[in-house]
């Protein structure tokens, strides 16, 4: 259709799609269309043509979806391939600082003739950031997080795991969305062995101190006497 046309109009195409070399956030759904999970970016230099042919319908920009960051994949051939990106994010590696992180946009284009003579990126205002945040636990309570109250926040907590430690950081950060423990790593001599003459109430008090990072309370270890004390009684009464 475009080919019989006297005056030639800027040719844009969008898909959802994701292109080979394009680089992917934690948020990203794996989705295959046809069973193909990938497009090369030559597909688009060809499609409707040829654009380096006079009048051929080639395209002239490929507004792209699906990756959440916001990048371009030009081929020094082909017509211009950008992905806008989310206008939010949606994982804690798209959070400003993050590796690889990227400022949040969207894309205005000027149109002619001629095809696309200008491609502006305008930030977009993120109203409620993500976050990242590590340390131990006096150290994720001091003021050097004050300004992390109001965002979306993942911890990391690093060494030991005081009880309510959860609790805690979630009064903190009212907005905690997701929390890891990083104990201490054992060594190869702290390393807990398992034998049958073992005391099972010993064997669960080192599990706790692997877990958590530190020995459980008197209160904790009553609670495990408990439980112990209740799943054997059970067992027994089975025989």
């Amino acid at each position: 259709m475009r080919a019989g046309r006297s005056r030639r109009l800027p040719s844009l195409l969008m898909a959802h799609a994701f292109v080979v070399g394009g680089e992917a956030c934690e948020s990203e759904r794996d989705i295959r269309v046809g069973g193909v999970d990938s497009v090369p970016s030559g597909v688009f230099t060809t499609l409707g043509g040829s654009p380096l042919a006079e009048h051929s319908g080639g395209l002239d920009y490929v507004a792209l979806g699906h990756l959440h960051r916001p990048q371009e994949l030009t081929r020094p051939t082909g017509p211009r391939l950008v992905y806008s990106g989310s206008p939010l994010p949606f994982s804690f590696d798209e959070a400003e600082g993050a590796r690889n992180s990227a400022t949040k946009s969207s894309v205005l284009l000027d149109l002619s003739a001629d095809g696309v003579t200008g491609c502006e990126r305008i930030p977009t205002p993120v109203l409620h950031q993500v976050r990242t945040l590590t340390g131990t636990m006096p150290e994720l309570l001091s003021p050097a997080f004050d300004d992390a109250t109001g965002a979306w926040v993942r911890v990391i907590l690093q060494g030991e795991r005081p009880p309510g430690a959860l609790a805690t950081l979630k009064e903190r950060f009212p907005d905690l969305l997701a929390f890891q423990h990083e104990a201490p790593t054992r060594t190869a001599r702290e390393r807990i062995t398992v034998t049958a003459a073992a005391d099972p109430l010993r064997i669960t008090e080192d599990f706790f101190d692997d877990v958590c990072g530190r020995a459980p309370e008197p209160s904790e270890r009553g609670v495990l006497r408990s439980a112990y004390e209740s799943a054997l009684a059970s067992a027994r009464s089975e025989r």
